[in-house]
Formats: C-alpha cells, sequence, structure tokens
C-alpha cells in the first residue's frame, strides 16, 4: 500500500511525539493518501455496537470514530438520546473508547502502523476544536504498546520441551525415574535448590513450582535470581506456581513463609503476560487464621498424617493439575514399585487395583446345585420328625 509519511520533525523517541499539523502520522485528524479509514467501517470498532445504517459509516480520521465512540458507548442514554447527541455534533470524549480505536488504525492502515510501533509516548498534540487530548491520547497510547507487547509474548512459538516438577522431598522416588510420561520430577529442599534447577533444564516447556518451606537458608538475593530465570523462561514458555502442602510438620515454619510465597506469586504475576504464568495457591490470613480453598495444593495433604512418602507427591502433582485444566498437564507417570494406596484420592484418572471379579458360572452352577440338594433333604424329614 502505497502511503507519504509526513516529516518526522517534532517527534523523538525520548522526549516523545510533537503533532501540531493534521498531515503528521498520529495526530487525531491524520488521513493517509490512500484514505484506509474511509475504507473501515464503524461496525468494526470493538466495545461499541452502533445501531442500524450507523454501523456501516466510515471510520473517517481517529477523530471522529472517538466522538461517535464517546457516544454510543454511555450506558446513562437511551438510544434517541445518543442519536440526537450524534446529529448534533456533540462531543462528551470517553477515554476509554479511544484505545480500541487505535488498534483498529494500526491494523488497517500502514502509515499508524508505523506511527505506533516508532513512538513512545504523545508528549503533545494540538487542540481540536478547543479541547486538550494530549492526556487522554498518551494514556490510551500507552495502553495500547501494552496490548501489542502482550499479544508478541502469546503469539511466540512455545518452546516443546517436557515439564519439570519441582516437588518436596516426598518425591525422592520419582526423581530416580528421569523423565516419565513428559513429566521429570526434582526434589527441592530450598530456594536455591530451586533456582539451579530452572537454570540446569533452561529448555523445559513448562515448569510446574513448589515452593520450598525455608524459613533458614532464603534470602532477597536468590527470590531475585528466581524471578530473573522465570522471566527468561516465560519468553516462550509457562509457568505454574503451588506451595508446599501445609501438615502438622511444618506448620510453624509454613506460616512464616506465606509472605514469601505471596510476593514471589505477585511479582511473577506483574510481569507475566496473557498466558505465561499460573499460581495455583491463595491461602489467605485473617485474624490469625489461614483459610485456603479445599481444592488448593496447599491442603491437599490431611493435615495430621504421618505417611510422607511418593504417594504425596503424585497427589500434590494431581491436585495442581487440576487447578490448570486450560494448560493440560501431562498425568504423572506411576511406576510398578511405587508405595501407593489402591485408592488415590478423588484426583486419579483410572485406578490400578482391580475392580471386584463376578462370580464364575461356574460357582453359581455349585450354589444352585448345593441350593436344590438343600431343598430335597428338607422335604424329605417327615412331619413327626419336624416335631
Amino acid at each position: 500500500m502505497l502511503f507519504v509519511v509526513a516529516s518526522l520533525i517534532g517527534r523523538n523517541r525520548d522526549l516523545g511525539a510533537v503533532i501540531k499539523t493534521e498531515n503528521q502520522p498520529g495526530h487525531l485528524r491524520f488521513q493517509c493518501l490512500d484514505s484506509c479509514l474511509m475504507n473501515v467501517k464503524l461496525s468494526e470498532i470493538k466495545e461499541v455496537c452502533f445501531p442500524g445504517a450507523f454501523s456501516s459509516e466510515p471510520v473517517g480520521t481517529i477523530w471522529k470514530a472517538w466522538v461517535a465512540s464517546s457516544i454510543f458507548s454511555r450506558s446513562d442514554l437511551d438510544l434517541a438520546t445518543k442519536i440526537r447527541y450524534y446529529r448534533q455534533g456533540a462531543i462528551c470524549l470517553d477515554e476509554a473508547a479511544l484505545k480500541p480505536i487505535l488498534k483498529l488504525a494500526y491494523e488497517k492502515c500502514t502509515a499508524w502502523t508505523e506511527f505506533v510501533c516508532t513512538t513512545e509516548k504523545i508528549k503533545e498534540h494540538e487542540k481540536i476544536e478547543k479541547f486538550a487530548v494530549e492526556s487522554m491520547y498518551e494514556v490510551a497510547f500507552q495502553a495500547l504498546k501494552r496490548e501489542l507487547a502482550e499479544d508478541e509474548k502469546a503469539n511466540r512459538l512455545a518452546k516443546e520441551g517436557p515439564t519439570g516438577f519441582t516437588a518436596p522431598e516426598w518425591a525422592a522416588v520419582l526423581e530416580k525415574d528421569d523423565i516419565k510420561g513428559g513429566v521429570d520430577t526434582t526434589v527441592v529442599r530450598t530456594f536455591k535448590d530451586i533456582w539451579e534447577k530452572l537454570n540446569e533444564r533452561p529448555t523445559y516447556g513448562m515448569w510446574v513450582i513448589t515452593w520450598s518451606i525455608d524459613n533458614k537458608k532464603w534470602s532477597p538475593d536468590i527470590i531475585k535470581e528466581i524471578c530473573a530465570s522465570c522471566a527468561k523462561h516465560k519468553e516462550r514458555g509457562k509457568i505454574v506456581t503451588a506451595w508446599t502442602p501445609r501438615i502438622e510438620a511444618n506448620e510453624s515454619v509454613w506460616r512464616e513463609m506465606i509472605g514469601v510465597g505471596r510476593t514471589v506469586d505477585q511479582t511473577l504475576a506483574n510481569g507475566a503476560a496473557r498466558n505465561q504464568f499460573y499460581p495455583t495457591s491463595n491461602t489467605v490470613r485473617i485474624n490469625g487464621k489461614l483459610y485456603a480453598e479445599i481444592n488448593s495444593p496447599e491442603s491437599c495433604i490431611h493435615f495430621y498424617g504421618k505417611y510422607a512418602g511418593v504417594g504425596n507427591a503424585r497427589y500434590l502433582y494431581a491436585t495442581i493439575r487440576h487447578r490448570v485444566p486450560s494448560l493440560q498437564l501431562n498425568s504423572m507417570y506411576a511406576p510398578p514399585r511405587t508405595p501407593l494406596t489402591r485408592r488415590r484420592g478423588m484426583w486419579h484418572d483410572g485406578d490400578h487395583a482391580a475392580p471386584p471379579k463376578r462370580p464364575s458360572l461356574r460357582s453359581l452352577d455349585h450354589i444352585n446345585g448345593a441350593c436344590g440338594h438343600l431343598r430335597a433333604v428338607l422335604s424329605s424329614i417327615s412331619p413327626s420328625s419336624k416335631q
């Protein structure tokens, strides 16, 4: 598509765009030579519903579409009033209505695409019909930049490596099995162990991380390194986090570490794009008491239980897996020697314990024959002998 880009004098990536004339790309009344936005209809603006033939009107310019969207997106006016205001040229600008229009222009016009990609911020924009628009324009522009950055991260090809699972000491047996069923289980006892495992296996497509109960050896520097490693992994991978289950043996230490786990989860969430980070634990403290969801990882193990075998690690992973069904995590492989109970809880899809066997036909024939013999014996007893 042919277009002419106006002079970029006055625009600087560091200082921001200074827009003073309508022929500058980025001006809310700018039109390229191909009149791209004249071929775009108002109905293509997301989050706004235009009635009837109004939806077929051309966008024309960002300013025209912004004025129209600001009116028709209002919920405090009836439709007749909206149409009257639009016909009269009323201007009641809505800051939230501008971002979808900017994104539409970004998608439909290469001049606008170039402007969005090469401009860091809006520093100055001339008044339009005596309205100062710099502040609202800048807020919508930055929101668009953030959304485009998240979309770009989400569209990157995802890693196709196995799933790493950092687990408590219960998983020592599973750790010896290497990668089974696409899941590589590794035991971590401290936050430093987690950091080392993340750096040792950078090609894994997904990490399921159980935060350690480490109240002595953890430090802010280690947490910072873990967040940095997770940030690198999130570029093309996904991260799922959980807190170590709270049981009687670790209850006092668990209370001390709840703040650390929540802080790390929040830090990772703040730096993650859409569909990159999935926290599964959300215990809260209210008036000194801890409240957790029934199906949360931190509450999935019996509090007073004494069993500390591999079955607990498998049950923890299964609980995490069901907390994020959209990820479709691999089911954990069950080695034949794994000491598990015959019925392994509500998350297990298939039980290795065989169902009760139905009696064979031979056994039924034997029972029927015995019953017939008993009836014959009873019928042969005389009335006198019964007395």
